[in-house]
């Protein structure tokens, strides 16, 4: 799998994810991928080098293995998915994330990496195995998503989780609560409010 992008094919794309001047703007297309699309029928944006994303809507597209690149002191500036809306969307191995903010419908996640990052919004569907969310600081409403096998020592659990799956997931003693629900079945339905966990119930954040 080609994952270097020239500059060439990657500018175009970068300058449509991110507002220009910062300021506000309705959700735009995800612009096409000048690699084409994969026999999946998803666009071919795997390896792209994925920094920041605002008011943007993913639909169809293949992210995996997608770095955020280093920057001229070899610091890595980590992606920032802010107010996105991602439907059929493949990040898995991508990296580093600091932010998943927004409404996420069928997406992956797997084995991505994180550095102390917040995720916020809503998710459907998604998948999120074999991933680690050490530090973390989760505010979202999850359904029907599957955390297996993640690394889940998070900073803050301030969350709806509503029919999740849990198998194999590591939860810190500190979450004893969360953890005893957490895997308590297959699927649980479950919500976090400040350090109080509410079994069988769902909130909105």
């Amino acid at each position: 799998m080609a994952t270097d992008w020239t500059p060439g094919e990657s500018q175009q794309i970068l300058a449509t994810l991110i507002p220009q001047n910062g300021r506000p703007r309705n959700k735009v297309a995800l612009p096409p991928s000048p690699r084409g699309f994969l026999p999946s029928g998803l666009a071919d944006f795997r390896g792209f080098p994925l920094t920041r994303a605002t008011s943007v809507h993913f639909d169809s597209a293949d992210f995996t293995d997608a770095r955020s690149p280093r920057n001229e002191y070899g610091v890595d500036q980590l992606v920032m998915l802010t107010y996105v809306k991602c439907t059929g969307v493949l990040f898995d191995r991508a990296g580093m994330f600091h932010r998943i903010d927004g409404e996420f419908d069928a997406c992956s996640f797997k084995k991505i990496g994180t550095s102390r990052c917040a995720v916020v919004g809503t998710f459907r569907d998604c998948d999120f195995g074999g991933t680690s969310f050490r530090n973390a600081h989760f505010g979202a409403n999850f359904v029907r998503c599957r955390f297996h096998d993640c690394n889940l020592t998070l900073a803050g659990w301030r969350s709806s989780f509503d029919q999740c799956e849990f198998a194999g997931a590591k939860i810190d003693s500190l979450f004893a609560d969360i953890r005893d629900v957490a895997m308590s079945a297959d699927r649980v339905t479950f919500a976090v409010v400040g350090s109080s966990v509410f079994p069988g119930e769902t909130r909105h954040y």
